[in-house]
């Protein structure tokens, strides 16, 4: 992973049909033969972000994440004006000959996800959240759950929540059922508890013009 203007990224694998099929498959195998698929995940802790998802009368919506982290930026404030500098610099891998490599005009890595959802070409939903690494977890798990199997955005946002980096460790929210987690256990997991990103959404129905609002 790295900034795709100056490494190069399979996007376009990644996010085709068949690159999406092969990874369903491997998902099936793997419940099919209870066998976790094996991953690697190399990254650092960051904590401490906001995030914002708006929408106007107009029905356009915004989804806005910042963060300085448990650092709290750069520690360094613009005299007069109350601006704390960020530490961007620090979401670089300090070793050379990586994709997120530190090198002059590139974008590093970070763990925001602040994300539009649209249907027939018309913004639904604005989603995002603060938590460090396990935002992506908990966007994708809510997604999974209003898109993937229709639920409303409240009963999406208000599901069971988890975070794996790869290894068979896995971090679970409080709403896990004890019967899921004693199966997760069986696979061979190792499961805790804890919270798994907070996350904020706003919602159109472009068919009524209402709004609605869910956070967890």
């Amino acid at each position: 992973m790295g900034d795709p203007d100056h490494v190069e990224d399979p996007v376009d694998r990644l996010l085709s049909a068949d690159y999406a099929r092969q990874q369903a498959q491997a998902v099936r195998t793997a419940v099919d033969t209870r066998q976790p698929i094996a991953l690697e995940f190399d990254a650092f802790d960051q904590t401490d972000t906001v995030n914002i998802s708006s929408v106007d009368a107009a029905g356009n919506l915004v989804a806005l994440t910042l963060t300085h982290g448990g650092a709290f930026g750069a520690r360094v404030s613009v005299p007069g004006l109350g601006l704390t500098l960020g530490h961007g610099i620090s979401r670089f891998d300090p070793r050379p000959g990586f994709p997120n490599s530190l090198a002059p005009g590139k974008r590093p890595l970070n763990n925001m996800c602040p994300s539009i959802v649209v249907r027939g070409g018309r913004p639904m939903i604005a989603i995002g959240g603060s938590g460090g690494r396990r935002i992506p977890s908990a966007l994708c798990g809510t997604l999974l759950a209003y898109a993937g199997d229709g639920r409303s955005l409240q009963a999406a946002i208000d599901g069971p929540r988890l975070h794996a980096e790869g290894d068979r460790r896995l971090d679970l929210d409080d709403r896990w059922e004890a019967d899921a987690e004693s199966y997760l256990v069986a696979l061979g997991y190792e499961a805790s508890h804890a919270n798994i990103a907070n996350l904020s959404a706003v919602a159109v129905d472009r068919e009524s013009g209402s709004f609605s609002a869910c956070f967890r």
